[in-house]
């Protein structure tokens, strides 16, 4: 019945405009179009977020993602954040989040506040999620479990869209070619009047990926080029808003992703054809309510999520239906306190055959987050506290709950001058997956939930005047995870997850930026130094797999008008890939250019970008036996057009 209505859902919302087009955010409406293109991933902090005081958190522009061709993927965007790294098996291949040490399976992504991690694997691929569909992209990085439920010990991802109700009608095209033959093709429309809104989005995506790579499996290391590693990919997303009388509004959501992968042997083993699709159907419908002081929500989801990855000897299919109900009550008295509680339910079910049987799964969380903010009369001084509580359940168990207590102290020194101390301390935690409890054979439904503890602190120093801009800041943390889940060997020839270990996260960050405007010219400069010491407590505290210790990242962007010139290097040291660090994969240095010009027009605007990648041609990987694409290039067209209505023409 449930699986019934998100599909009649899914359908009205696409009869609207039958699925027809893609990508980025709306351009806003003046005489002229202006668009800003700062063009790098440049994310800044981001302090004005409810109920994470004392959490670093960060937002991602869109418009920086639609004009540096990453429409198409988060994964080059997330890479340029401080304390990410991004765990790639190859070019266009699976890449996934590590934050603070924690792998993809612990960190949580929402879309428009649902959980979307796949329910039988836990993480989620990035090359999946394109940026341009999303016009606020937000990344938590920290405990995050008490505001955004379970599997955010390392942090968040919040993706979401929201429409503007003084649009009439925009659209935005792109087209971007690059190396390896590679295509991708965005086409998104916005469309509507101060009752209705409606947004169409298409991207497609495609590769013959055959780039040159060191064989260091082979005596000599003689130079080869990728073999079955090409890719496609199209993903059509439609979205609906409805603004009714009395504050009542309602909006229907569909998103539709195909993708099919070639998966290349790893170093030194032969090519077996390995291949692998995915295709993902995301419903979901929200009614929300506003009366004075009071808010309802509710939001109804279905997600599936169909795997089949096949070889030359075998074909494996996994197919996982997840229905979601979530309902959320907020009170607002006054800009100083605000409260948030509320629950999400969901239901998994799947016929997978490396289950058994079929499977069946209930689980739900409840939670109350609570906010506050003081200033002086003079509003020199400012103050936001927050706190929270979270509890999970599920079929077989009810974890601890978890709690987040922080605030954000922030002192104006003079004009133009500030400092922000921040503190928090968070527990979270992450239930076992359907592949942890009913993997056959050595699934272990006696698995219990894994727990952590956090405490952060941070300090930050910023002078912000007409033409100069100046920050520095630093941050440190530390915490535990108890019960850490990982799968070991058996006497029997099979692996078996086991709550074997307790995990210790520690690191300190530190950044500084600076920007510099004068007439018609910008200079910006940032860099971020990240140290992360996340080590297995019961094995001699060795370092975790695939976690860096060091890493530095840089930015240094020119622009003069609407040109613009931008250069990325970044910086990583060894990576350990056997838990009792004996073997390791190399340190690497990367550098990405970035160049660009826009065209503005009375209507419409027109936008050349080009990447060069790994201009260097380091020789590197993110995975043991993966290699990376050495130097490689892209460029790309923007064509943005807006249609107001009463413009005002020069």
């Amino acid at each position: 019945m449930l699986k019934w209505l998100f599909s009649t859902v899914f359908l009205l919302a696409g009869l609207s405009n039958l699925f027809a087009q893609v990508v980025t955010d709306s351009i806003k409406k003046t005489d002229t179009i202006p668009i800003t293109v700062l063009n790098t991933y440049i994310l800044r902090d981001y302090q004005g977020y409810d109920f994470t005081a004392g959490i670093r958190t960060y937002t991602l522009s869109p418009t920086l993602l639609r004009d540096n061709s990453s429409i198409s993927g988060l994964s080059d965007a997330l890479q340029t954040v401080g304390g990410v790294y991004m765990r790639s098996y190859g070019n266009g291949m699976n890449n996934a989040v590590t934050l603070r040490g924690f792998g993809p399976e612990r960190t949580s992504t929402l879309w428009n506040g649902i959980p979307i991690n796949n329910a039988g694997l836990g993480q989620l691929d990035m090359n999946l999620m394109p940026g341009g569909f999303f016009n606020s992209i937000k990344l938590i990085e920290g405990s995050s479990s008490t505001q955004y439920g379970n599997g955010a010990q390392g942090g968040s991802l919040l993706l979401e869209y929201h429409p503007d109700f003084n649009n009439k009608f925009n659209i935005t095209l792109q087209q971007e070619f690059g190396s390896f033959f590679s295509w991708n093709t965005g086409v998104q429309t916005n469309y509507g009047n101060k009752i209705f809104q409606g947004r169409t989005a298409f991207l497609r995506n495609s590769s013959n990926n055959n780039y040159a790579y060191k064989d260091k499996a082979t005596v000599g290391f003689p130079t080869k080029e990728t073999v079955n590693a090409n890719f496609f990919s199209y993903q059509i997303i439609q979205d609906l808003f409805f603004s009714f009388k009395k504050n009542w509004n309602l909006s229907f959501h569909g998103w539709f992703n195909y993708t099919d992968r070639r998966i290349p042997p790893p170093l030194g083993a032969a090519n077996n054809n390995s291949q692998q699709f995915d295709q993902n159907i995301r419903l979901m419908t929200q009614l929300w309510k506003q009366i004075r002081f009071h808010g309802i929500k509710l939001q109804v989801a279905y997600l599936q999520d169909h795997l089949n990855f096949r070889t030359d000897a075998f074909n494996d299919s996994s197919l996982i239906h997840s229905g979601q109900v979530q309902l959320q009550y907020t009170y607002s008295s006054s800009k100083v306190f605000a409260l948030i509680s509320g629950g999400n339910f969901s239901v998994n079910y799947s016929e997978y055959q490396y289950y058994g049987n079929p499977i069946t799964e209930f689980r739900g969380n409840v939670f109350i987050m609570t906010n506050w903010r003081f200033r002086s009369k003079s509003r020199i001084t400012q103050a936001k506290l927050s706190a929270g509580m979270r509890q999970q359940l599920s079929t077989h168990y009810i974890s601890y709950p978890s709690a987040h207590i922080g605030m954000d102290l922030t002192q104006h020194i003079k004009e133009g001058h500030s400092i922000t101390a921040c503190l928090a301390f968070n527990t979270a935690y992450r239930m076992p997956t359907l592949n942890d409890l009913y993997w056959v054979p050595g699934g272990n439904p006696n698995l219990k939930p894994e727990y952590s503890w956090n405490t952060e602190a941070s300090f930050k120093y910023k002078m912000d005047l007409p033409w100069i801009d100046l920050s520095f800041d630093v941050m440190g943390y530390f915490g535990r995870t108890s019960n850490w889940i990982q799968w070991t060997p058996t006497i029997f020839g099979y692996w078996e997850p086991q709550n074997l270990t307790e995990v210790q996260s520690a690191g300190f960050e530190g950044g500084a930026s600076f920007s510099l405007k004068k007439k018609k010219w910008k200079l910006n400069l940032q860099g971020h130094y990240n140290f992360t010491h996340a080590t297995d407590v019961n094995n001699n505290f060795y370092q975790l797999i695939y976690v860096p210790q060091h890493s530095v990242k840089g930015t240094l962007e020119l622009k003069w008008d609407e040109i613009y010139l931008t250069i990325l290097p970044s910086f990583y040291s060894k990576r350990f890939t056997l838990s009792d660090n004996t073997q390791f994969i190399p340190s690497f240095f990367l550098l990405n250019l970035q160049a660009g010009y826009t065209l503005k027009l009375t209507s419409c605007a027109i936008g050349f970008f080009g990447r060069l990648n790994n201009v260097t041609h380091a020789d590197y990987q993110m995975v043991l036996n993966r290699p990376m694409p050495g130097i490689n290039f892209s460029a790309g067209i923007n064509f943005y057009l807006d249609i107001q209505p009463n413009r005002q023409r020069r």
